[in-house]
Order: structure tokens, then sequence, then C-alpha cells
């Protein structure tokens, strides 16, 4: 056997420490992948045990937050009830919905009157239920001289309690009592507590 065939791969001669030892390596490679394979295993276990104890955390950081900012917020709604169940906060006192919105159309109607109009119709559109309020919502149509249009929508805005103008549509009428008149078309909004019905 001559020496180039004691040799393996043409580089390690065999039988040396060095031959032994990558022969070793070569044998423990199975070894070594089942080993890794449970160390990356038991790596993510535990990454996922973390990670579900960190957002354990945060939620019981976040709850008791919550709770904190709502102990600490009532005294201030409990002032924000009180006030808006007076005359002064704008809000309708209305004990129901229906009682509120037949308000509106009662005072959009006078109001037409007041200033020399005439009131045609009123309509109910949908309410909309937000946090503790409700919008109310009444679409009004009807003809008004043209001169007082500024003094009619600064009352309807400014006399409590309050209505917000959300569309106001305006177009030249026919004339009323000789003078240039306009039909309108204006949709307003109000609010009240909506813890009131509870």
């Amino acid at each position: 056997m001559n020496a180039s065939s004691d040799r393996i791969g043409g580089f390690v001669r065999r039988g040396t420490p060095l031959s032994r030892g990558l022969a070793g390596l070569v044998a423990s490679v199975p070894v070594l992948l089942v080993v890794g394979a449970i160390a990356f295993g038991a790596v993510s276990i535990w990454n996922g045990q973390s990670e579900r104890y960190a957002d354990e955390q945060y939620n019981l950081r976040r709850i008791n937050a919550e709770a904190e900012q709502a102990r600490l917020y009532q005294p201030l709604r409990e002032a924000w009830r009180d006030y808006a169940q007076t005359d002064l906060s704008g809000l309708s006192q209305a004990g129901e919905p229906q009682a509120a919105e037949s308000e509106m159309r009662l005072r959009l109607a006078g109001l037409f009157q007041r200033f020399g109009g005439v009131w045609e119709t009123s309509e109910v559109l949908a309410a909309q239920l937000e946090p503790g309020i409700e919008r109310l919502r009444v679409e009004s149509r009807g003809r008004l001289p043209e001169s007082v249009l500024t003094a009619f929508l600064e009352s309807v805005e400014t006399e409590t309690p309050f209505l917000f103008i959300d569309l106001l549509d305006a177009n030249r009428g026919a004339d009323l009592n000789g003078e240039a008149a306009l039909d309108i078309r204006l949709q307003v909004s109000s609010y009240r507590l909506a813890e009131s019905d509870s």
C-alpha cells in the first residue's frame, strides 16, 4: 500500500490523532443535531412562556391602570353629570328621546313663525349613541324672509337647549308677504345624557 492510500482525502494520515478526531466529529453529527433540536425546542418554549408572561403582566398593568383612572375620574364624572342636568349645559333635559325630538320639532316650528316665515314639516332622523351622550337629529323645512336668515340661525344655535346646525340648504323661493324669501332645509342636532334613560 503506498503512502497516498494511508491518507483520507489525500490530506489526513490514517491512524493519527487528527484522523481519529475527525472520525469522532463525523460520528457525533447526528447526536449534535438531536441535541440542537432539543435545545431549539426548549428555547422556543421558554420564549413562548416569556411572551405569555409579558402579555399577562401587561394586561394586569392595563387593568390596574384603568381601574385607577376610573377611581380618579369618578368625581369628575359625577360633577359632569350634575352640570349636564342643568339648563346651563345646553343639553336637552327631556327624559326620553321621543320627548327631546318633539321638543326640537316644536322649537323649529316656533322659530319659523317668530321670524315671519312659514314652517312646513319636520322629520326625525336616526339618533346616534355616543359614550354617555345621545345625539338627536331633526330635519326641518320651511320658508323665511331673506332678511331674517342670520337672526334665525343665531336663535337656533344660541338658545338653550342648544341646537347645532349640521346642514343648511337655502334657495331662492317665491316671495313671502311681498318680501324676497328663501326655501330652507335645515338639519339640526341636539344632545342629551343617555344615562337619564336608566
